[in-house]
């Protein structure tokens, strides 16, 4: 049996400097594998490149290549990651060792080390970055093929699937565009007595984008991709996630109401995150106490949460 994990019900949800675009925060019961809902997109206006397709080895496998979809303007880097359609399941992990082999077709920039292929071991991303900043708009394709085995073993690695994403390149004058992931860290929110411990804590548990003021900015807009929490897992092995949709932000840079807060914020491991961003853009923060007995876990699967954000930046 799985030990259920008592998470949503503990965190306080405070929705703060965010709007939903659809419903309100909800709880849905899907099976192991139910295919998920398409992810909203901006449309943009592509041009035609020789930029053949890349063939799928092994067919889809359970997972899928994030973000997958967006903007981003030539030189900006972006951050792929695998996700795996239970979210939870993270690289690495105790009982597989994987290996993902990257490749892109690199019409408008390449991986880290300026190479279009690139094998990775243990490790669920790689850095893309575009270096075209002449093309006006343009599409450039991703695969991602993941093998493994068991956890230390020198056995071959087992073939699991592949999947693909494409990107869309924009050099607008006007505008820039970035892909950016959320950041999550702790910090002490009260001094609160637990069981034997009188010394104990509550610490709050924040996700949130950082955005670094931009010269010349007129505007900013910052978008999400679906944000999904896998909550709990029931009895049958079935999941229980909370959905919060898709969250969006605009400011400018006088705004006040998007300080950085982080100060004395820390990763899991206690290490000072030491973000200097202007802007922080917080999401579904919660407090649970340190005696909590899902307490690690909770943190962990925060962590992998992997907010996505979409930034388009108007300069003046």
């Amino acid at each position: 049996m799985k030990t259920p994990l008592l998470f949503i019900a503990l965190l306080v949800i405070l929705n703060i400097g965010c709007t939903k675009d659809e419903t309100p925060i909800k709880e849905e019961q899907i099976e192991q594998g139910e295919e998920k809902g398409e992810e909203e997109t901006e449309e943009v206006e592509e041009e035609t490149i020789n930029n053949p397709d890349l063939e799928l080895i092994g067919g889809q496998g359970a997972f899928t290549i994030t973000p997958g979809s967006g903007i981003m303007s030539g030189d900006t880097s972006v951050n792929l990651r695998i996700i795996f359609d239970d979210f939870k399941t993270q690289i690495p992990n105790d009982s597989l060792d994987y290996k993902i082999e990257w490749k892109t077709n690199g019409a408008f920039g390449s991986f880290e080390s300026e190479v279009k292929e690139a094998a990775i071991l243990d490790l669920d991303g790689i850095i893309y970055t575009s270096t075209n900043t002449a093309t006006s708009t343009g599409e450039e394709k991703f695969m991602a093929t993941l093998y493994s085995r068991p956890k230390g073993s020198s056995d071959e690695f087992t073939l699991n699937g592949s999947a693909q994403t494409n990107l869309t390149i924009s050099n607008d004058p006007k505008k820039k565009y970035y892909i950016i992931e959320d950041t999550f860290y702790l910090k002490k929110f009260i001094d609160e007595p637990c069981g034997d411990n009188p010394n104990s804590v509550r610490n709050l548990l924040i996700n949130s984008f950082f955005v670094p003021k931009i010269p010349g900015a007129k505007s900013y807009s910052l978008s999400t991709n679906e944000i999904v929490l896998a909550s709990r897992v029931l009895d049958d092995g079935s999941t229980v996630f909370t959905r919060y949709g898709i969250l969006n932000w605009n400011w400018n840079n006088n705004s006040t109401q998007y300080p950085n807060s982080s100060a004395e914020g820390t990763t899991a491991d206690g290490t000072l995150i030491n973000n200097t961003a202007e802007f922080e853009l917080p999401f579904i923060p919660g407090a649970l106490n340190l005696c909590h007995p899902d307490y690690a876990e909770i943190v962990a699967i925060r962590g992998a949460l992997n907010g996505i954000g979409y930034l388009t930046v108007t300069l003046e």
